[in-house]
């Protein structure tokens, strides 16, 4: 009896000791994303439930030195089942891009607060905006269009800051007045407080209807009887995509990731089979098994890179990751074949 006692009050203690540690977890706010000088960062509340279905989280900044001293940013109202809010602080601390379910904002940080405060900017809703700019510069003939979207959903996603916080670049997907697109891009203009295109950009969005179209006929052939709107594309196997945003003074062509892994990939069998050449018969096995395990580390680091870019080109940030990795490969042969040519 004593023993039944026993174990009934330590499993009564240890179900609320794990209630309670659930109860504790869920109050911790969630780090979107940290400033680069480390100053602060971007926090997410739980969750909390609202009518209909829907949730509200609020967003605050939070001095790194002092978090308790936040202050808020805005308030998102999100579906459960809807992807974590993501926040992307521009090189210069400057400014702050928000996105939830495709759906964009951008704040601007007081110049005259002596705390770290951001605003809204511009005056108008930043989505409608941006809808506006794609209606507007969107001018493909209706002829020409591959095909109409059945919705009026764009969804609008990060992709990268100029290193002069100049540029914020965007990708749209989805449908506005009736023009499908998928990948189509474009920057917000910090300085002037609007949106443009450069070459670079018209370049590659002279195929985002094809895209579109493509991206519709692949989830029709996987047996998909709707299509789904512009937030549920994945971009992950456009190669060619720009990654990097233009800063103001720099545009121009840029190499496609996966031009730049080629040309890192026939150096680096140029060099290696040098280095087999001149390495000792009964030091090639040992020289190849770690060619071996830096392939395998290449590719798990290039999808890291990828990963930790938050970048809707997926691969082709893949196959920047290992265009990097392969030009430090590069280097240290050649610097190992260097070292052996000089050595007595």
């Amino acid at each position: 009896m004593k023993a039944a006692r026993f174990f009934a009050v330590l499993a009564a203690t240890i179900a609320a000791g794990a209630a309670c540690a659930q109860d504790a977890e869920k109050q911790l706010p969630t780090k979107l994303a940290t400033a680069p000088s480390g100053a602060f960062h971007i926090e997410s509340d739980p969750l909390d439930p609202t009518s209909g279905g829907w949730w509200r989280a609020k967003l605050w900044i939070a001095p790194s030195a002092k978090s308790s001293e936040r202050v808020p940013l805005c308030e998102i109202h999100k579906e459960a089942s809807a992807s974590t809010p993501l926040a992307f602080i521009s090189p210069d601390e400057r400014w702050i891009f928000c996105a939830v379910l495709g759906a964009p904002a951008l704040f601007r940080r007081h110049t005259d607060a002596t705390e770290v405060r951001f605003e809204a900017a511009p005056g108008e809703k930043f989505g409608e905006m941006a809808s506006r700019f794609f209606s507007d510069e969107d001018t493909t003939p209706d002829d020409e269009l591959e095909h109409v979207g059945p919705s009026e959903a764009l969804a609008v996603r990060f992709v990268a800051w100029s290193r002069d916080s100049a540029r914020l670049l965007l990708c749209f997907d989805g449908s506005s007045g009736g023009r499908s697109v998928s990948s189509w891009l474009g920057y917000f203009h910090t300085g002037r407080g609007e949106f443009e295109l450069t070459q670079r950009l018209g370049r590659s969005n002279a195929d985002a209807h094809t895209r579109w179209k493509r991206r519709q006929d692949q989830w029709l052939e996987s047996g998909i009887e709707k299509v789904p709107g512009g937030g549920a594309f994945e971009h992950t196997r456009m190669t060619d995509a720009p990654l990097d945003a233009e800063s103001v003074g720099e545009e121009g062509p840029v190499s496609p990731a996966k031009q730049m892994f080629e040309q890192a990939d026939k150096r680096l069998g140029e060099i290696y089979a040098r280095a087999l050449e001149q390495t000792p018969a009964a030091q090639r096995v040992s020289l190849r098994r770690e060619q071996r395990a830096w392939l395998v580390q290449r590719d798990t680091e290039a999808w890291i890179h990828a990963l930790q870019s938050w970048s809707p080109f997926a691969e082709a940030k893949a196959l920047e990751g290992k265009a990097l990795a392969t030009e430090k490969r590069n280097y240290a042969l050649e610097e190992w074949l260097n070292a052996k040519s000089t050595t007595p």
